[in-house]
């Protein structure tokens, strides 16, 4: 085995360096990490559930190849709540309405934090702008709804709020 594939590096930098191998990237389209599993059934259940919902999790994650099994579960539980006609999409995308109104703000937040993972350096590569005007972007996000994108409560809200935002759009 090679030297770079040793275990001391994250499981998703190892997938994500195999996934952009050129043999690998016609072959596969997309990996779901499901750790922590022990029972057949639970593969089953994993499998059924990505497949189920592959459009929606493309959708919401188109520039992801590798993800885990978590993300793929909160877009079912948004999805479903969606699709419910129930106040979900209010109740997600509500503190957001500042933000929705400006096009390019809200396209950024949804880069930053279902895309790029919250790395400036990605979101920029990603929006091919530079990272200053990233940052201020953000800084700008914050400002209009009050939201503090380094608190991860808060941060966790508008990544929830994201997935809705795609979802819809």
């Amino acid at each position: 085995m090679e030297d770079r594939y040793k275990r001391d590096k994250a499981e998703n930098n190892v997938c994500n360096e195999w996934l952009d191998g050129d043999f690998v990237k016609k072959q596969i389209e997309t990996v779901v990490y499901c750790p922590n599993m022990n029972e057949l059934a639970d593969f089953g259940r994993s499998y059924r559930l990505v497949i189920m919902h592959r459009l929606a999790l493309r959708k919401v994650f188109p520039n992801l190849r590798f993800f885990s099994l978590v993300k793929c579960e909160y877009v079912v539980k948004i999805a479903r709540g969606l699709e419910d006609n129930s106040n979900t999409a209010s109740n997600l995308l509500g503190f957001l309405n500042p933000v929705k109104e400006n096009e390019e703000l809200m396209h950024t937040l949804c880069i930053y934090l279902l895309d790029a993972q919250r790395y400036l350096q990605k979101t920029s590569e990603l929006l091919f702008v530079h990272r200053n005007t990233v940052r201020h972007r953000l800084k700008r996000i914050s400002e209009i709804s009050g939201c503090n994108l380094l608190s991860y409560d808060e941060c966790f809200s508008c990544y929830l709020a994201c997935i809705a935002y795609r979802l819809i759009n």
